[in-house]
Order: structure tokens, then sequence, then C-alpha cells
């Protein structure tokens, strides 16, 4: 992704990672990065969205004529003769041209160690002699992140910084403490020997001094001193003569580790420029090739463009890295309803990574049934259910099920059903008794309509006031257990267990059953029913009359009958579409309701109060496939992807290539406006939509069903699919212009019989000609 001016409405960033550690870099070389779990482990200080500060900035002085610049832009924020930022797969560059001298920065993490790489390539474009100093800057932060905001007078004092001549690296520690007794260190090290350096951020900045115009530029003095008890950073200060047109590439490496014998090893493997440009080379390659396991080609570049690359590349990124983001730096660990719908979107692409989460997300499900509705690998779970009163975020078990039937149908291993993984608690059982312990759980938790209890909350965790008491009940929740319980049977015929099949069937009757009776408003379905009896959702309510969920997931599991579901989306499309989406419901709240929750307190049009939440509109994307509106669900993927031509960059003003997690709602001025981008399960559901749905490549026990729902004027569109360890190359075709169904299938030019391809051996590469009818 191409970026060509700094000063972007918001910052526009890139995720930059492996396996333990993450970068978020924006297009000006902002933003922070941290080992293992974002909130325990910072390694970097940064500020907030607005200021985008600080950030990994080379500060650049010509000799002659004094003359400082960044070409990162920032902090300086000065015009530069050229600048271009370019956001890649798995690394970010910036480009500038200056006073003659042209610079790229390349950011990227290596593939294995806990570091990132800042590969810089400069060149003198002039005829004259260049006579520069280079300081290459980064701002330690080397902590928790909550307790360097709330007490940072007290955790600076923990803080002591060193030189190490021998590997031209500035040494960060962070001594351990009561509060937070982990041993770390932070890194950063030069390819060549530096003339100075600093770690004091007073002394770099002066006295009320700012990064906008350090002290220390101006009269070039490094103090070459040690720090201890002070904010540190790391400065460099390095001469270079550039004679005209001489290139040179320099590799700076910033690091975090636990333990300080790694420091060297970890910097001898990456700081060669020539072992680094290699490094490069094989982090691009990695993820060329991770994404090369699913792709579409369709008469829409827009739609590949979101589902080939930049969608693809997010939900792969945040499925290793939920934690993060720009809007909330510092939460750390994980929700368990965010993870399960990441892996049920990633299986596809990464099933290793998927089944490395399904574990660790059952491995936090309590030998009732229920789950915690987060965790850190580091920290461990973020509630114990330890209160009897109150059950906790009611939705975690509901999506237990899914997840595993995501995974068996995907990767056929059946044996999954009989491993076993210990609860939360006490004990353990196998993947089967996990997920039957989810439904028998969610069947006992029931109130007096039939329906689940609502308690903290359910999907939205804003609602968080309407079940406190255990007597409100969650209408969504029931459409989505109704769900669950479908995917359970399937589990259950897999395994051969008829019984439980049978049983699973009887509670998904009964509950639809109960939802069609005490849910439907007439036109719509309502959303869920208080404590204190009070409907949410209904034409008696003066705010929050239709909500979105309960209308896409009425479909999604199958309640609704056929007219009701078309009297529900009908009263969406009159209600809450927009150019953008639609909302999340509507009217939105005006002010605080005791009864319901903080949703009513937020801005109207923003959040969960009437924003319009991709995700949640990522779901009726579906919905609409499975009714066969393949025109209507292709126009809704078009307008929740960033890449809709109604969010110019002045209006939307996030990122045009990943998904935001919502876009300001009508009821709010800045209407359109996009907000919390990366950290979405958007990305898995639209990722699900546009492969499983639109073009409706589904992976079954048996093999892969072709279920097409395209918009009518697709003639010829195709897909290149990974499955089982064979790949199938797909094409369809659309002689008539239809929306869905399927005439004939040929596999390798013999015609098939129905529209299922079974399952061919591994090492395989298969074609499959589709024609729609």
């Amino acid at each position: 992704m191409v970026i060509t001016r700094p000063d972007t409405p918001k910052p526009w960033i890139n995720y930059l990672s492996n396996n333990v550690y993450h970068a978020l870099v924006s297009q000006t070389g902002g933003g922070y990065s941290y080992y293992k779990d974002s909130k325990l482990h910072r390694i970097l200080h940064w500020e907030n969205h607005l200021s985008d500060r600080p950030g990994r900035y080379l500060f650049i002085k010509d000799q002659d004529s004094k003359t400082i610049w960044t070409p990162n832009w920032q902090p300086l924020c000065q015009p530069l003769e050229q600048w271009q930022a370019l956001h890649g797969l798995g690394y970010t560059s910036l480009q500038s041209l200056e006073n003659g001298v042209e610079t790229n920065i390349t950011y990227f993490v290596p593939p294995r160690d806990p570091c990132e790489i800042w590969l810089v390539k400069m060149k003198n474009r002039s005829d004259q002699h260049r006579s520069l100093t280079l300081y290459p800057y980064a701002h330690w932060l080397l902590g928790d992140y909550y307790l360097e905001q709330n007490y940072k007078n007290i955790m600076t004092l923990y803080n002591e910084g060193n030189y190490d001549e021998k590997n031209n690296a500035i040494i960060a520690f962070k001594h351990p403490s009561s509060a937070r007794p982990y041993t770390s260190y932070g890194f950063f090290a030069s390819s060549v020997k530096p003339r100075g350096y600093e770690l004091s951020y007073k002394k770099f900045i002066g006295q009320y001094g700012s990064l906008s115009h350090p002290a220390l530029l101006d009269h070039e003095t490094c103090s070459n001193r040690s720090v201890r008890g002070e904010e540190m950073i790391s400065l460099m200060q390095i001469p270079l003569t550039l004679r005209p047109q001489q290139e040179i590439t320099l590799v700076f490496v910033l690091g975090f580790t636990e333990d300080k014998k790694q420091i060297s090893k970890i910097i001898r493997r990456n700081i060669l420029p020539e072992k680094a440009s290699r490094l490069l080379e094989e982090t691009k390659t990695y993820w060329r090739k991770k994404l090369d396991t699913v792709q579409v080609k369709t008469p829409d570049p827009k739609f590949d463009f979101m589902t080939n690359h930049w969608g693809q590349y997010q939900l792969l990124q945040i499925t290793r890295w939920r934690s993060a983001s720009y809007y909330v730096p510092g939460e750390g660990g994980r929700g368990f309803r965010d993870t399960a719908q990441d892996v049920e979107g990633v299986v596809s692409i990464d099933p290793k990574l998927a089944l490395e989460w399904l574990k660790k997300l059952l491995s936090h499900q309590y030998a009732s049934g229920h789950a915690v509705s987060g965790f850190s690998d580091i920290e461990g779970p973020w509630e114990t259910g330890k209160d009897p009163k109150i059950l906790g975020k009611s939705d975690m078990a509901v999506w237990i099920p899914t997840i595993i039937s995501t995974y068996i149908q995907e990767t056929g291993d059946t044996s999954l059903l009989k491993l076993k993984i210990p609860f939360l608690d006490q004990g353990q059982g196998t993947v089967w008794d996990h997920c039957r312990r989810a439904m028998d759980h969610l069947w006992k938790q029931r109130g007096r309509r039939g329906l689940p209890l609502f308690w903290k909350a359910d999907w939205n965790d804003a609602l968080d006031q309407c079940g406190l008491k255990g007597k409100g009940e969650s209408v969504w929740l029931a459409m989505a257990y109704g769900k669950a319980l479908l995917e359970t049977e399937i589990l259950a015929t897999i395994a051969g267990n008829i019984p439980q099949a049978r049983k699973m069937r009887k509670r998904y009757e009964k509950l639809r059953k109960i939802i069609n009776q005490t849910a439907w408003d007439g036109d719509w379905y309502v959303r869920l029913f208080t404590d204190s009896g009070k409907t949410v959702g209904s034409k008696s309510c003066k705010e929050g009359k239709i909500y979105l969920n309960t209308q896409s997931w009425a479909i999604l599991s199958g309640v609704a009958p056929e007219l009701r579901a078309e009297k529900s989306l009908k009263a969406v499309a009159k209600y809450l579409e927009t150019d953008f989406g639609p909302a999340l419901f509507s009217p939105a709240y005006q002010s605080y309701d005791p009864h319901i929750g903080r949703i009513t307190s937020f801005a109207p049009g923003t959040k969960e109060n009437a924003a319009i939440f991709s995700h949640a509109a990522a779901f009726l994307v579906v919905a609409l496939a499975m009714l066969k509106k393949g025109k209507q669900a292709y126009e809704l993927f078009s307008k929740i992807a960033p890449t809709n031509p109604c969010k110019t960059e002045e209006i939307y003003q996030a990122e045009p290539y990943v998904y935001a997690e919502y876009c300001y709602g009508p009821a709010h001025d800045q209407f359109g406006q996009g907000a919390f981008s990366w950290n979405t399960g958007t990305a898995s559901w639209m990722f699900m939509a546009a492969t499983q749905w639109i073009l409706g490549v589904r992976p079954t026990i048996r093999g892969l069903l072709m279920d097409p729902c395209v918009p009518p004027h697709w003639s010829v569109f195709s897909m290149k699919r990974s499955f089982r360890g064979a790949v199938y190359n797909i094409r369809f075709k659309n002689p008539n212009h239809v929306s869905s169904g399927v005439a004939e299938i040929r596999l390798n030019g013999k015609k098939m019989k129905g529209n299922l391809i079974p399952a061919m051996p591994k090492g395989g590469v298969y074609d499959v000609e589709v024609v729609m009818g």
C-alpha cells in the first residue's frame, strides 16, 4: 500500500511480527513494539493515535548547512522534497529525498528472533560531498503499560541503561519489583560504531523541550553516560561522509529478551547489512507463501484486493496478536470470543495456527462448560468465576462447537475429538467432552422464557447491565446457541454418537420454537429481555427499536421461517441501511439507562451505540448468501470494505486497506469516519463471507462443497485453494448470469455428480470447473 503524504488523517499502520515479537508501525515509523504480551512486556513508549509519537526515528544533520531533518517526517514535521511510505506484507518502507540525500528505511520483524530490524540505505544524489551526522532514536518503556501510565514517576526509578562497546549497542534494563517481578532487557544495536550515545530523555530534549526540537541536536553533545532511575531513550551519534552518488547501507536492531546472554547472539544474527537484506527477503517470501494458500480472482479487483491480500494478512496478524491496537494500546491478553472467531476464519489459511489457539481456548474452559472471557499467556485468565452470583459473559461457551467443527471439516482430522485437554479449574476431558459440556451448560443457564441468561454481557459487551441479577435473557445468544447445537449435531454424527446427535437436534427444535414464540415483534426479532422484564429492540422502544444481530442470526441459525426472514431483512433495509453498511441498531440512545448499560452512554452513533459495526454487518453478508441473495451479499461486502468509494480519505480517515471495527453512524456528526482498525472480528467473517459464501467453496467432512452465491453480472471467476494437502484450481462459469445454483462440475475433465468435490490425495493439483445454472 503506497502512501504519498505523511500527514494522513489518522495514523495508517502496519502489523509486523513473528511468533514472539510484534511491532505496530505507522506511515512515519511511529508506534510501539512488545514481546509476547502488549501490556506486560511493552518495549517502546508511545503516546496515542492523535500524536503518533514517539516512533522509530532517524534524525539527520547536515554539518555544512546545519540543517536537520528526518526522513520519517515525524517528529519535526517539516516538509521534505520527496516523501513516500510503503506498507507491505511483513515490512514497511519510508523513502525520502532532502538536501540531495535519498534515504530509505525499511522496518521489519525477522522470522525468528525477538527483534525488529531497521534497514537503512542512504545515497548522495548531489554532485557534492555530504558531511552528515545520523541520530537513530527509540524511546524505551520496558515494562507494564498500565503501571508506566499510572505511576510513571515511580516506574522510571527501576530503569537502568548502559552502552555495550562489544556489540555497538545500548542495553536497557528494567529492574524487577513486587509490581512486576520480571527480568527483561531491551537492546538497540548499530552495524557501525557510533561516535557517541545518549540514554537520558531529559538531556536529549532539554528542559521544557520536545521531540519537535530536541536540544541535543543543536549542541551535538552526547553525554556518553549510563543512566539509572531516569526516563530512557536510545540515541546514537554516527558521523557519515558520502561522496557524490555514493550509497551506503546501515542496520539497526532493536529487540527484547528475558535472557541477557542472548543479546549478543541475537544482534550477531541480524546486524550485518547483507544478512539483514536476506532476512528481509525471507520475511517477504514467508508472507507471500502464507497468503498463497487461498487466492481468488473475480471481476472486482477491490474484492480480490481485500480477500487475497490485506484482509487475509489482517486476519493472520490478529490471530497471532489480538492484544494490541493503536486505539486500545495496552490491554494485553486476548478475548475468548475474539480468538474463537479468528480461529474459525484462519483455519483454511493456517490449520496449525488454528489448532494452537483452539487448544488454548479449550484449556480456558471450566469443567462446568462455561469459559473465561479472556486470558493472557503470561498472567493467566482475566476472571476465575469465583462470584457465584454473576456468571460472567454468557456467550463464551457458544463458540466452542463451531471452532471444533470448522477445524475438523477443514482438516478431516476426526481424531481431534478424542484428544484430552485439561479444564481450567479441575480435571480434563476429550475435545468432545468440552463441546458437550459447553452445550449442556448453556441449556441449564436459561431463564423463565427458555432463552439463555444474559449475565454480564453476550456478544455485545456494552449491554452490561441487562442481566446482572440472573433474570435477563438474550435472544441473540439463543440464536447463536441454536447454531452451535447444529454444529454439535454434526460433530456427534461424525463421531458416530447418534444418541447425542438426536439430543442436540431435539434441543435445537425446542429452542427454535421458543425463539419464534417469544422474540418475534411482528416485523423483526427483538434483541433481549432485561432483568426487570423490559424488552430491548422492540417497536415499543423509543430508542434501540431494531437491532441488526438478531435479524442476521435468525438466518444464520436457521431459526427464522422464510417469511419472517424476508420481513426482518426488509426492516433492516428500511431502518438500518446506510451507504457505509447497516447500523448496529436504531435509533441511537441519547442518555444513560442503568437497566441497559454503558451502551446508552456512548456518544450517539459511536461504538456500540448505533455505529455501523463492521463485524455485525459481516454477519449479515453471510446471512444474505445463505438465502441466495448474491447481489445483496456482494453489495454489502463492498460497503463494509475500506475500498468502498464512499469511504473517502476526508470522511473515512482510517486505513483504506484493512477493516475497521466500526464507522460512526448516522446519529453522529462525523458519520462515516472509521475507528478502531485492525483488531476486529470483521477480518475473519469477511474472509469467510468472500471465500465460503460468496464464492461458496466450503469445507465439509467429505470434501469441498461448491455453492457459489454471486452477483449475476459475474460471468467468470476463480479460486485457488489448498485443502488437506492438495491444491484445487477452481474455475466458475456463469453463462446464464444467475446468482446461485450449480448445473455441472468437472474434476480434471471428468463430470461429477452433485456439487461436492471429494477430498483428493495429498500432493496433487486438481482442476475443477463449475458451471452455474
